[in-house]
């Protein structure tokens, strides 16, 4: 297996619960670098703990490289050492799994070969994008399209005045089913029919 470059080693620890120094991460991650035949191109060691995720300079650095396409390999002694809050974690991977930049996390073997299947591949993407999306929601943002700007009171009056949806669709720049979602919305507030 080739490892795309360049070939970055992010390291860091988290106070009180780690158990694991950048000394032992280093270590494990040279091990394995020289049992796969790989030369690390770059160290980015998080020597001090930000209590905000989006302070630390060098996980911002390498993650405005993950979206300039500028990394080809990141490898992580675990998946953590990235983020411990699940939604930012989430987001990097996707950034890293949409750009296919590998993530090797030595505790984690199943996430290298999980990205290696392209079915598996397609699968995690497919997971990440809806929890972000999840995560998104869940702090207010609105996802979708936006909504069309056609009252269903609006598409009840032309249809009433006898206009086509087709025509009501072409008036207002939006789709038939766009048209008859709207009268319907406005059937089922005002009864089926509407009084038409």
């Amino acid at each position: 297996m080739s490892y795309p470059k360049p070939v970055i080693a992010y390291l860091r620890t988290i106070p009180i619960v780690d158990k694991v120094s950048i000394e032992k991460q280093l270590q494990h991650i040279e091990e394995w670098a020289k049992e796969h035949g790989v030369n690390i191109d770059r160290k980015m060691v998080e020597l001090e703990e930000y209590k905000a995720e989006s302070k630390r300079p060098h996980f911002r650095s390498l993650w405005d490289n993950v979206k300039k396409k500028r990394v080809g390999t990141i490898v992580v002694f675990d998946l953590s050492r990235l983020s411990r809050k699940p939604a930012i974690l989430v987001e990097f991977l996707y950034d890293c799994l949409v750009n296919n930049i590998l993530i090797v996390s030595i505790s984690e073997k199943w996430f290298e070969e999980a990205q290696k299947d392209i079915r598996c591949k397609n699968t995690l993407l497919l997971m990440i994008k809806k929890l972000n999306m999840a995560a998104a929601k869940a702090k207010g943002k609105l996802i979708g399209r936006p909504r069309k700007k056609i009252s269903p009171e609006e598409v009840f009056k032309l249809i009433k005045k006898g206009y086509s949806m087709a025509w009501i669709a072409r008036k207002y720049n939006v789709s038939v089913s766009t048209v008859k979602r709207r009268l319907r919305e406005y059937e089922k507030e005002h009864g089926a029919g509407g009084g038409i």
